[in-house]
Parts: C-alpha cells; structure tokens; sequence
C-alpha cells in the first residue's frame, strides 16, 4: 500500500477527466443504432452453418486421405472471410451515413469504431463457432484442436 502522503491526485484527476471525455457511454446507442439500420439477416446465421455441413459432408468421403483434410481445414479458414464480405460493405455504407455526426463531433470517433465493430463482427464470430462445431460432430474430428482451429 501507498502512503497518503505519496499519491499523486492532480495525475489522477487529468486520468480521471481524459476517461470522461472519451465519452464511452455513446457505445450503446451506436450499437443499437447500427444494428436497426443493418440487422443480421439470413446470410449471417444460416448459409454457412449450410456450406460448412456441406464441406463436412464432401470431407467424410475419404477421411483418411491428408489432402482432402488440408483442403477441407481450408476451406473452412477461408469460407466465411469470403461469405462476411457483405458486412464489411454495409459497414462502409453506414460510415458513410454518419460521416457527418462524426465531423460535427456528435459522435466520438472512437466510440463509432468500437460500436461498429460490435456490429460488424459479433454474428461472424458466433457464426463461426456454431458452424465450425457442427462440422466438427459431422467430420467427427477431436475436440482438443477445436478452439485452436476456431480462433
């Protein structure tokens, strides 16, 4: 413990006053926001569950053969970078709308990035995980290299 004595309270107060101007609170409303203006639709939370299944299935033929696996673990990797394309695009399209709020200073910069990546990025990783686990049952696969594939 620190003496009395020894701390240190105008360092504090300047720390204290830069945390309440970064305005976090606007994280939220821009979430909400963001998600009434693009919510996830069915391209977020059925197609690639579908695809990875259908990989699962094509991968089941000839288990044992390490180039089908290679291919399959691939295909996995690079599938949903390729199918979340669209997010990123509409992403862009609502950075646009709000290029204004965000010049006038309505809207935190860092705030808008936070809240943004909320929505961008919360159905793919969900997704992902969903996915990747039901085709880990059908390819029946070991479990130990799950997360480590999933991350």
């Amino acid at each position: 413990s620190v003496p009395i004595s020894q701390i240190n309270f105008t360092e504090i107060n300047i720390f204290c006053s830069r945390i309440e101007s970064l305005q976090l609170w606007q994280i939220r409303p821009i979430v909400q926001r963001l998600h009434l203006e693009c919510p996830p639709g069915i391209q977020d939370t059925l197609i690639l569950p579908f695809c990875f299944l259908t990989i699962a299935a094509w991968g089941r033929i000839n288990a044992t053969n390490p180039l089908q696996s290679f291919l399959v673990t691939a295909t996995f990797t690079a599938l949903p970078s390729v199918l979340f394309q669209v997010r990123v695009l509409m992403n862009w399209r609502m950075l646009s709308a709000h290029l204004w709020d965000l010049e006038d200073k309505r809207i935190s910069t860092l705030c808008y990035l936070l809240g943004s990546g909320i929505q961008m990025l919360y159905a793919p990783i969900l997704s992902i995980t969903a996915s990747l686990a039901l085709a880990y049952a059908a390819l029946g696969w070991q479990w130990k290299s799950f997360w480590a594939h999933n991350l």
